[in-house]
């Protein structure tokens, strides 16, 4: 149980983060977490599979836990 409640903490953190980020990449904020030698939409992608990937991996290990 101590695990889904860590993922769970996690998946609100990254759900905070995409709206935060989201916001900044919607004002064209320097501060947004873009990288700023990608093209806008190359970076989005970019930065969104980061995201992606981070909920992804402890996904799969806890599926394989019994």
């Amino acid at each position: 149980m101590n695990l889904l409640e860590w993922y769970k903490t996690d998946l609100k953190m990254v759900n905070q983060l995409y709206m935060d980020g989201r916001q900044l990449v919607n004002r064209v904020d320097e501060n947004s977490p873009l990288s700023s030698n990608m093209p806008p939409i190359a970076g989005a992608i970019s930065w969104t599979n980061s995201l992606l990937e981070r909920i992804r991996d402890p996904m799969e290990r806890l599926q394989c836990l019994p």
